[in-house]
């Protein structure tokens, strides 16, 4: 249990300490202000706010229009729940929510994958109340120029840390199916253009570990990856390996979903995993909890290396096919992959 006041560590960039507060708690949460994303979400403040990330950014009356369990909370008056720090860092605070979080990984639990997938759709429907103002997702992974720069010389050594060495060598040996895997992203976020041009405010993270349960209902939590992006960002780490759960939102929100881009968006998070690990060791490291995770992580994520080639050996036959059968773009969905501390990817990067 950590005192009020204490210093709570998260990621590089993100701070958190528990507050006390007149009969209840609060978190102050500070982290480095970003460019257009922020820029972005001030506008929907009305430039009072400093530079909010995506929902946070929102005035209360606009989060009391947002259908969420989590937005139903007191927030302190306008222009007042966040500040700027200096030239890097904002701060912001909310309630403290006392509860019980999930565990990393795909949503196991059928009554909280549709608890999850029913606020979802309560979200995406709401997109009327932040289209103008929201930032939009853009669609890459993180550490895509360290993984072409290991790419192009994948037998120069890495000398930047305690596990950059031994990281290398177990690129090295997959470098070909590597290279093949980002000409197969790129031909899909292609192929998929016209098909994702439908844009709804997203959350971008929303797996258990996201979920808390509190006072008997659920409620969704981290919203600094919040964006405009097609529904699909959300869904993909919602529904099953047979995409159990495509039609129960089709049928709540009336917006069809496409099968090419849910396996586009968990490719993406696969991608975005192996680019982070590359980034990491590839780049000056320490020995240290986080990154004995992600060099744990590395060897499973390379192993699934062929079940995507597999499953994306269409792509190779018809650069141009917009579509992609529901059986092929659910054979692969986003696991449990180690390097992920708590609710967030280490060293990733807003995805």
């Amino acid at each position: 249990m950590h005192q009020p006041g204490s210093f709570v560590p998260q990621l590089p960039w993100k701070t958190r300490w528990p507050l006390p507060g007149p009969g209840h708690s609060f978190f102050r949460h500070a982290e480095p202000s970003a460019g257009p994303t922020a820029s972005a979400a001030g506008s929907c403040a009305g430039g009072r706010l400093g530079t909010p990330r995506g929902v946070v950014g929102l005035p209360p009356r606009r989060r009391r229009q947002l259908p969420l369990d989590a937005n139903r909370r007191r927030w302190p008056a306008a222009g007042r729940f966040l500040r700027r720090v200096d030239d890097r860092y904002t701060a912001s605070v909310f309630p403290f929510l006392a509860g019980r979080s999930h565990g990393f990984g795909p949503h196991a639990d059928a009554m909280l994958r549709g608890s999850v997938l029913d606020m979802i759709c309560a979200l995406h429907k709401s997109t009327s109340v932040v289209r103008t103002c929201a930032p939009r997702h853009v669609l890459r992974f993180a550490g895509r120029e360290d993984l072409h720069a290991f790419l192009a010389s994948p037998d120069r050594r890495w000398e930047s840390g305690p596990f950059a060495e031994a990281a290398r060598r177990l690129l090295v040996p997959h470098a070909a199916a590597l290279a093949q895997l980002v000409m197969d992203f790129d031909r899909l976020v292609e192929s998929t253009r016209r098909v994702r041009v439908h844009l709804v405010i997203t959350h971008g993270e929303p797996h258990p570990a996201n979920v808390m349960a509190v006072d008997g209902r659920h409620v969704l939590i981290d919203w600094d990856t919040v964006g405009l992006a097609p529904p699909e960002r959300d869904v993909s780490l919602i529904v099953t390996a047979d995409n159990e759960g495509i039609e129960r939102y089709q049928q709540a929100t009336g917006i069809a979903l496409s099968p090419a881009v849910i396996t586009l968006y968990r490719l993406r998070w696969y991608l975005d995993d192996l680019g982070s690990a590359t980034r990491m060791f590839r780049n000056a490291h320490h020995d240290t909890p986080d990154t004995r995770l992600w060099r744990d992580g590395v060897s499973g994520h390379l192993d699934r290396l062929p079940e995507w080639r597999a499953a994306l050996a269409w792509t190779h036959t018809a650069p141009g096919r917009p579509g992609l059968q529901a059986s092929q773009a659910g054979q692969l969905r986003p696991g449990s992959p180690a390097g992920r501390s708590g609710t967030r990817r280490i060293g990733s990067g807003r995805p």
